[in-house]
């Protein structure tokens, strides 16, 4: 049996779904670097992808676009969106990671930039590491990495506190807690 020739290399691929994959027999090797290469630029594309398309379905469709999300996906899909619609396209690198730029997307773009411009070098590469950009970003944001951690921890610990009283009346008590988790 003789391959028909592939028009991507997933063609390579017999069979493969989001969680497994059976590569071809008679894929040779040198295609299975291209496929290897070509699933990682889409690992790496795919926030992307889906932020920019559910941006563009809006603008061409209007409301109708909210029919092309999963509704088991929708605070995915839009956090993906609005990361997207803050990061313009001539500020993004395939160097940087998305999770990078999705913990920076508040900051004003003239910090994003400079902290972009600094975390890579000449030829494009980047050359900080998660804990450098993380400092930056906190650094840009006026809060360390420990405070933003803490504001975390303290917002998770009243919505949980919160979930755990829809719909019953809060009392002066639950009042007394909840003000304390916020202090």
């Amino acid at each position: 049996m003789t391959l028909a020739t592939p028009t991507t290399a997933l063609d390579y691929f017999q069979d493969y779904s989001p969680i497994h994959c059976t590569l071809r027999r008679e894929t040779p090797i040198e295609e299975c670097q291209t496929l290897l290469t070509e699933v990682e630029v889409r690992r790496d594309a795919t926030q992307w992808w889906i932020g920019d398309t559910i941006n563009q379905a809006r603008d061409l469709y209007g409301e109708s676009y909210s029919q092309l999300i999963p509704e088991d996906k929708i605070e995915v899909y839009r956090q993906y969106a609005w990361v997207a619609s803050q990061i313009p396209l001539d500020l993004r690198t395939e160097a940087i990671p998305y999770s990078w730029y999705r913990d920076a997307a508040k900051l004003p773009l003239e910090r994003l930039w400079a902290i972009v411009e600094a975390a890579t070098d000449d030829d494009g590469a980047c050359i900080w590491n998660a804990r450098q950009w993380r400092e930056a970003v906190a650094e840009a944001r006026g809060t360390t990495p420990k405070e933003r951690r803490t504001a975390r921890a303290k917002a998770d610990d009243v919505l949980s506190y919160a979930r755990n009283h829809e719909g019953k009346p809060w009392s002066p008590e639950d009042t007394a807690v909840l003000q304390d988790l916020l202090a």
